[in-house]
């Protein structure tokens, strides 16, 4: 009795630290996925700038071919 309740509590100590372990492996692809949320997010222009370069580069071309 006494050798069967020494392995009940092992495996639950076993199974506790691998839930652990995963919760940990969780947090840290959670995170990775944020970090690499935030940095497209910051490289990404927004509509109303990409409209104001593509204003520019439209005033630039008529400008070369008057020029041209």
């Amino acid at each position: 009795m006494k050798e069967s309740h020494c392995k009940e509590v092992d495996t639950t100590k076993m199974v506790k630290v691998k839930e652990n372990a995963l919760d940990v492996e969780i947090q840290i692809i959670s995170s990775e996925n944020v970090q690499s949320h935030q940095e497209t997010t910051i490289k990404e222009l927004s509509l109303e700038e990409r409209g104001v370069i593509v204003a520019k580069m439209r005033k630039k071309r008529i400008k070369t071919k008057l020029i041209s």
